[in-house]
């Protein structure tokens, strides 16, 4: 956190905003990456359609896989997910390699072609991260990152709309913006059950 706060510090004494990036198109900016295929990615080749992107990393045991849950929830639940990008980015490039990504991604049962894990340097990483307002720290003694879980909804000419902080946080307002998907008779029935 104390990176985050150089940075901040840095900006002000600049005259730039970190949150005026925020209102801008995080497409303009020139981030490269690599996808779980090892294809180089830029989080411009979304736009023109909704993206729905957290950073998480695949060998954390708490927070990471509560967050991959509550995307697969927002997947099942809005109107049409073939028509967003979900984006992952992992706070951890150096252990999670593309072919790592590859098998987070098989693990969790999310093969469509909308899902992209991503994997940068650590300054792009660094970037994003604050672009997005998420913070991190890597514990060199266990490996392990402490950070922030957020996941938010970029609209289609990559601003940040919707920003879920939390583990706690309610996936209404991403769905309030990307339309509820209509559940048939047997699909009620069986989530009154599970409930």
């Amino acid at each position: 956190m104390i990176i985050k706060k150089i940075l901040v510090l840095l900006c002000l004494v600049l005259g730039v905003s970190i949150s005026s990036f925020a209102q801008d198109s995080l497409y303009t900016i020139p981030l490269q990456w690599r996808d779980e295929t090892g294809t180089p990615a830029r989080l411009s080749q979304y736009q023109g359609r909704p993206v729905i992107i957290t950073m998480t990393y695949t060998t954390c045991q708490s927070a990471c896989p509560l967050i991959m849950q509550k995307l697969r929830k927002i997947e099942s639940e809005i109107a049409e997910p073939k028509n967003v990008e979900f984006v992952v980015v992992t706070f951890d490039p150096s252990v999670d390699t593309p072919k790592a990504l590859l098998k987070h991604k098989k693990a969790y049962q999310v093969e469509d072609s909308y899902w992209h894990f991503l994997n940068g340097t650590e300054e792009t990483t660094r970037k994003l991260s604050l672009l997005l307002d998420i913070g991190y720290q890597k514990n060199n003694e266990t490996g392990h990152f402490v950070h922030d879980n957020k996941i938010l909804l970029l609209d289609a000419e990559g601003k940040i709309t919707v920003t879920l902080d939390g583990l706690d946080a309610q996936i209404e307002p991403i769905l309030n913006v990307l339309g509820k998907r209509t559940l048939s008779f047997f699909e009620k029935v069986k989530r009154f059950i599970l409930r």
